[in-house]
């Protein structure tokens, strides 16, 4: 009955957003936003483009789109709008300051967290196929390596482990593992808690104890048989020199993407200078952008960016960008299949106009995306 009620209000929800954003741009608003806003920059922030099949499989969807609606998403903006890699769009936009001219058309910069490689393999041919050019914002740590993020490796574990629930409590890793007691907590709850909000629970705690849970899970789940997470591991050094090579734009998603704010001033200076020093490497090219894990900036985190030589980077606050914009501070839409689709699971290109317009949380009362 429980999942019954929440598909039916989920439906609900789905129909309504559209009702909404078919009803704004048949009345001919959207147009007029377009018109208005030639002097913004809208930033979509994308992570993984993934087929279906695996996109059902991931542990974090809202964060995949599939290679359909990619597709759907990138021929809708490069048919009206400008679309620029993010160098060509901070530009475009100091030049509108510095010059008071508007560009043609409003500017929409298509970026990338993480660096998975299914941005090479998915995202990066539909992109060329429309000539657009896009950011890929990587984890340098884990280039040319068999590892995945931290968070994808937590969240196989957790799963992993809830799937096993005999005995699991009492392995000497889960036993032992002194931080916070939280992880044989929530394997012994048996609640229905959804990996993401777990993982999520963790971003919150101190490095030392996220460290701690980390370690501790994945030990006890590959010694009990798990196989890791090969499909969540990140592009590999000649991978980046050839999205480069096509102009397409390198950015740091820092070292080893830990929650900036929770470091020391030299710490937050080290991940950021290491990241840069071994992407330039790789691409034997200067490496200007940045993307903040989760967002997570204040103002000492952007002045660790400024002192390591960033021009400019991106949280995940919303909103659109103008003239008169921080380049250290810049806005992003996070962009979800889910709240983009019609209810037969196809692109509805007016509630993606609503989003590049930067009205859609307003218009939909939404909180702050998760990213």
């Amino acid at each position: 009955m429980l999942s019954e009620l929440t598909l039916a209000i989920h439906r609900m929800k789905t129909l309504l957003r559209n009702v909404i954003a078919d009803t704004v741009c048949v009345s001919g608003v959207s147009g007029m936003l377009r018109r208005t806003r030639r002097r913004s920059l809208a930033i979509l922030c994308y992570h993984r483009v993934l087929p279906q099949a695996h996109r059902d499989e991931s542990a974090f969807p809202d964060l995949a789109v599939t290679p359909e609606a990619f597709e759907r998403h990138i021929e809708h903006c490069s048919r009206r709008y400008e679309c620029v890699a993010l160098r060509e769009g901070v530009r475009k936009l100091a030049e509108s300051r510095s010059a008071n001219r508007a560009s043609h058309r409003p500017l929409v910069s298509i970026t990338f967290d993480d660096g998975y490689r299914d941005n090479f393999e998915c995202a990066r041919p539909i992109l060329d196929s429309f000539g657009v050019r896009g950011t890929f914002f990587v984890i340098s740590s884990l280039v040319d390596t068999d590892d995945s993020p931290w968070y994808d490796r937590l969240a196989g574990a957790l799963r992993f482990l809830r799937g096993r629930r005999d005995g699991v409590g009492e392995h000497p890793a889960i036993r032992d593992e002194s931080a916070s007691g939280w992880l044989k907590t929530r394997l012994a709850t048996g609640d229905n808690a959804a990996i993401p909000v777990l993982v999520n629970e963790v971003k919150a705690f101190s490095p030392e104890t996220r460290s701690a849970i980390i370690e501790a899970s994945t030990v006890a789940a590959t010694e009990l048989g798990w196989d890791g997470t090969p499909a969540d591991r990140i592009m590999s050094a000649d991978q980046l020199r050839t999205l480069a090579s096509s102009g397409h734009e390198i950015g740091s998603h820092t070292h080893t993407h830990p929650r900036l704010t929770q470091l020391s001033s030299i710490e937050c200076l080290n991940e950021l200078q290491e990241s840069q020093r071994l992407l330039e490497s790789i691409l034997d090219a200067p490496v200007q952008s940045l993307a903040y894990p989760n967002g997570d900036c204040n103002q000492s985190v952007a002045g660790a960016a400024a002192a390591a030589g960033y021009q400019y980077a991106v949280t995940t606050h919303p909103g659109l960008n103008g003239p008169q914009v921080d380049p250290l501070r810049l806005c992003r839409v996070h962009v979800s299949q889910e709240r983009t689709s019609r209810l037969s699971g196809a692109c509805s290109t007016n509630i993606l106009e609503l989003e590049l317009a930067g009205l859609a949380d307003t218009v939909f009362l939404r909180g702050r995306a998760s990213t």
